[in-house]
């Protein structure tokens, strides 16, 4: 009987903390996007309403270690399924991507996406077109806070201005930036 019950609370805990795991840096790609396709595969396994791939021109896991490069498998495919109806090819972007089946570890799903522009030198992150699943540091918990200031906001470490920062110094120009990514002829 104890080992139901042991099984039972574990398989509880389990999901519940798949369903609240927040992302972690090294989910963060910047990029330049090259095409947006309707649909996908994620969509026809999800069986969601809408649903999109993301080409890109060049993209970069800007936040993951050596080791993590390394370890981590790298992306063929890039696909979500919510509306993406405020991005357009050159658009340069910050992304939260993972891989979502084992089986084929490089396709990655992008849970959450905003523009990143530029302006004076300055970098300016948009709202994302989706609130990702964050870590709420007023609660101590997942969810959205009050405080909630984008894309970057939702690590447990740090905060968006951190990481903002942290972006600010990997392209200290609007021509570092755009250089870094090439554009869509």
């Amino acid at each position: 009987m104890k080992t139901i019950c042991f099984a039972i609370l574990s398989v509880s805990l389990i999901s519940t903390a798949e369903a609240c795991m927040p992302p972690i840096p090294a989910d963060v790609l910047v990029g330049r996007i090259a095409s947006i396709e309707k649909g996908g595969e994620l969509q026809r396994e999800s069986q969601a309403k809408q649903g999109f791939g993301l080409k890109f021109t060049d993209y970069h896991w800007v936040f993951r270690t050596w080791r993590q490069r390394l370890i981590l498998p790298s992306a063929q495919r890039f696909e979500s399924v919510f509306a993406i109806t405020s991005l357009k090819s050159n658009d340069i972007v910050v992304a939260l991507a993972s891989y979502y089946d084992g089986g084929k570890p490089h396709n990655y799903r992008i849970d959450s996406v905003a523009k990143l522009t530029c302006q004076n030198n300055q970098l300016i992150l948009q709202k994302p077109l989706v609130i990702p699943v964050s870590w709420n540091r007023q609660q101590q918990r997942c969810g959205i806070g009050q405080n909630y200031s984008g894309i970057l906001d939702g690590f447990i470490d740090n905060n968006q201005a951190y990481y903002l920062a942290k972006l600010q110094q990997k392209y200290p120009t609007c021509a570092a930036l755009e250089k870094t990514f090439a554009t869509v002829k």
